[in-house]
Order: C-alpha cells, then structure tokens, then sequence
C-alpha cells in the first residue's frame, strides 16, 4: 500500500490504515501490512519506518514520484528496492 504525500504525514493516514487493519485482522493473522508513505521531490533519499503491531509505516522520501507501479526517477526504484531487500525476506 503506497500512498503519495505532498509533505509532512497526517495523524489520519495512520488512523485509517489501524482501523482497516482490525478489520482485516477478522479475516487472516498471518501477514504484516507494509504502508509506504511516499513524500516524493525532496533533495535526497531518506526513509524511516513505525511499527504498530503487524503494521510497519515506511516513511519514503523520494526524487520524484510515482506512476503507481515505477517512480519516474530509476535511483528512487533503486532505493525502495534496497529497503525492501534489506528488511524483508520475501518468498
């Protein structure tokens, strides 16, 4: 889940992603939802991430911003990659 924020984060945005994660958590409880908070045309590349429970906010600063799938810059699709690589033992 990646959502694209002009600057700082809203308490909201991790308001509605616990709210939609106690509902989720009815269903299945053998995941961890990954949001990524995206604040994209900073200077450089910075990323920090919170946890609540199973829920891990990723803030990403990036160059530039996303088409949804890419970024338009290849080193800010580098950089999420490393993070993801680097945190992450994906199957």
């Amino acid at each position: 889940m990646i959502t694209n924020i002009e600057n700082d984060i809203d308490e909201k945005y991790y308001n509605n992603i616990i709210e939609f994660n106690n509902e989720f958590s009815k269903y299945t409880t053998n995941y961890t939802l990954l949001c990524i908070f995206q604040i994209k045309d900073k200077e450089q590349h910075y990323y920090n991430f919170k946890y609540n429970n199973n829920i891990h906010f990723l803030e990403l600063h990036t160059l530039s911003s996303s088409k949804g799938v890419v970024f338009t810059n290849e080193h800010d699709n580098i950089f999420l990659d490393s993070i993801i690589k680097l945190h992450y033992k994906i199957k």
